[in-house]
């Protein structure tokens, strides 16, 4: 079980956490803090049919700094 935490409080280190983001993405995804660009970058899963096989990879996502809502530790 996930322990929510305030967003307030997230590690802008490289730490890798779970994170929720307000109104811009239903799901709660691998994520960590861009200091370069001071925005979150999330790792979203996804997944195509190609030659009639499933391919799943990893897209990755930006979030505003603000957009983060909460946040759990791996």
């Amino acid at each position: 079980m996930l322990s929510w935490k305030q967003a307030a409080h997230a590690p802008k280190d490289g730490t890798v956490i779970i994170g929720s983001f307000r109104d811009t993405h239903p799901d709660k995804i691998v994520c960590m803090w861009n200091a370069r660009d001071e925005e979150w970058i999330a790792a979203y899963p996804q997944e195509d049919l190609v030659d009639g096989l499933e391919d799943r990879y990893f897209e990755n996502e930006r979030f505003h700094s603000d957009d983060l809502e909460q946040w759990a530790e791996l």
